[in-house]
């Protein structure tokens, strides 16, 4: 008898034990994905997003989170210059496995609203990425990032008037920064074409 609870007991501490390192994972690879995303540029920071992604991929290699940081950052440390919007901006081969790692978010997470913006982000043809990113506001509509990255990727194509739409909607959901001062320059660029 004594056998069987020892036995029950180590199931049960197992089973815990892989919930808190599943949620680790989460918490490690959206660290990872935020702090590329405060600053693309700052080496340190994605020194730093690196190594939390590594942790996250030992700890659950199949969780989307994981596969969403790592294609942010195969996409960051492949650009070059110019818009950020332009694939053209990035090296040909960081974009294509950006693709790849983004696609494994969405299949492994294909309710995560940030799988498919991160898919968007990775995919060079314009339709398909105006297409994606309407996909993840339908996924979850009270998403300020949601609406914020496709503001960002409508403002990138000089279609202001939907731009500001659709960052004054992030605004009103969350005003972060980013989405703040892109809609004060799709704004701008609205009342400069009139």
């Amino acid at each position: 008898m004594k056998g069987i609870k020892s036995a029950c007991a180590l199931l049960v501490l197992t089973f815990f034990s892989a919930l808190t390192q599943a949620a680790t994972a989460v918490e490690m690879a959206r660290q990872a994905y935020f702090l590329i995303e405060r600053d693309p540029l700052d080496l340190d920071q994605r020194d730093e997003a690196s190594y939390l992604i590594q942790r996250a991929n030992v700890l659950d290699g199949d969780e989307p989170w994981v596969a969403v940081a790592q294609s942010r950052l195969t996409l960051v440390s492949g650009y070059k210059v110019g818009q950020r919007h332009d694939r053209r901006a990035y090296k040909e081969s960081a974009v294509s496995t950006a693709r790849q790692q983004a696609e494994r978010a969405v299949r492994n997470g294909p309710n995560l609203a940030m799988a498919h913006v991160q898919l968007a982000k990775a995919t060079k043809n314009l339709e398909e990425r105006d297409r994606l990113y309407r996909e993840m506001i339908d996924l979850d509509p009270d998403y300020a990032y949601a609406w914020g990255n496709y503001g960002s990727f409508l403002l990138g194509q000089k279609r202001y008037r939907e731009a500001v739409q659709n960052l004054e909607r992030a605004v009103e959901l969350k005003p972060y920064g980013l989405a703040v001062s892109q809609l004060a320059e799709a704004r701008r660029k609205l009342n400069q074409a009139f």
